[in-house]
Order: structure tokens, then C-alpha cells, then sequence
């Protein structure tokens, strides 16, 4: 339960932050870098690596180093909620990258 509530909030704070980062704030959503019909595209591939992220670091990622003294305890991964993890950021990172690529005219 706990994997797949960290997987859940990294892919809402992944596709938050793929909304936010290439956005002007004069003019509302509006990517600066990105064409327009790609944004979904980025927003699909933020949270996927945002979920991988999360549910594999788990409280670690989220806490940071704010935790000194007693550091949170990482979650127990079985064999498949590590596999799962991994290549959900892999496909997140595989997907920017094709995204970018297309975006710049080499693919």
C-alpha cells in the first residue's frame, strides 16, 4: 500500500512540475520550449519518472535531508515493486528523451 501511494503522489508532483517548468507566467500554460501538441506527451513521461522516483525512494525523496537524527525508514521493496519502479522511470526518461528529439527535429 504504502509503494502505491508514493507512486501515486510522484506522478501528480511529476506532472505538476512538467506543467510548471516550461510555463511563463504572463500568459498562463504556455510552453516557451515546447510545441503545443507535445505537452501532453511531456506531462505523461514527467509522471511516469515521477512515479518511479517516488515509489522507489519512497519517504526519502519527499523528506530530503531535513531528517538528520532519525532518517526515515526506506520502503521494502519485493522484486516486483523495485522492477515496477525502475522501469517506470525508464520509460518516463525514454519518453522525454523522444519527446525533446522530436521537439528539435532530429527524429
Amino acid at each position: 500500500m504504502s509503494w502505491l501511494l508514493h507512486f501515486v503522489f510522484g506522478a501528480v508532483v511529476g506532472a505538476l512540475m512538467a506543467l510548471g517548468m516550461g510555463t511563463s507566467g504572463r500568459r498562463g500554460a504556455h510552453h516557451l520550449w515546447l510545441e503545443f501538441g507535445l505537452i501532453p506527451e511531456v506531462v505523461f513521461a514527467c509522471a511516469l519518472l515521477g512515479a518511479g522516483l517516488g515509489s522507489l525512494y519512497g519517504e526519502r525523496l519527499w523528506t530530503g535531508l531535513s531528517y538528520r537524527v532519525i532518517p526515515p525508514d526506506g520502503i521494502e521493496h519485493s522484486l516486483t515493486s523495485r522492477v515496477l519502479s525502475l522501469l517506470s522511470g525508464i520509460a518516463g526518461m525514454a519518453l522525454i528523451a523522444k519527446v525533446l528529439l522530436s521537439n528539435f527535429g532530429v527524429l
